[in-house]
């Protein structure tokens, strides 16, 4: 992907950010984690929060975070990234609950 198709403020593909935007072959369906969000071993805050909060607060953290993407739908970023970015917390809350239940 050449810097042309990266928006220099969000740093998403420009596909993500801008629903005018064409672009060829397969978008990926997940979320990268950005790599200014990572510590030194790969974590975002949302690794971190989920090992130190409780699993109310974490429960509580996915679903406002979820609702907020919800809500805005396509009336901040484009609404395949609203999307996408509900996927991601969506994902990350089940692989949560399923450690917590020992199935991962």
């Amino acid at each position: 992907m050449s810097k042309r198709e990266i928006d220099p403020i969000t740093g998403f593909p420009m596909h993500m950010v801008d629903p005018g935007y064409e672009v060829a072959g397969p978008v990926a369906a997940t979320l990268e984690k950005q790599p200014r969000y990572q510590d030194a071993k790969g974590e975002d805050w949302i690794d971190e929060f989920a090992r130190t909060a409780t699993a109310d607060e974490f429960r509580g953290a996915m679903r406002f975070t979820i609702g907020k993407y919800n809500r805005r739908a396509g009336k901040k970023d484009a609404l395949i990234s609203e999307i996408r970015k509900m996927r991601d917390y969506c994902q990350r809350w089940e692989d949560y609950e399923l450690a917590l239940r020992g199935d991962q």
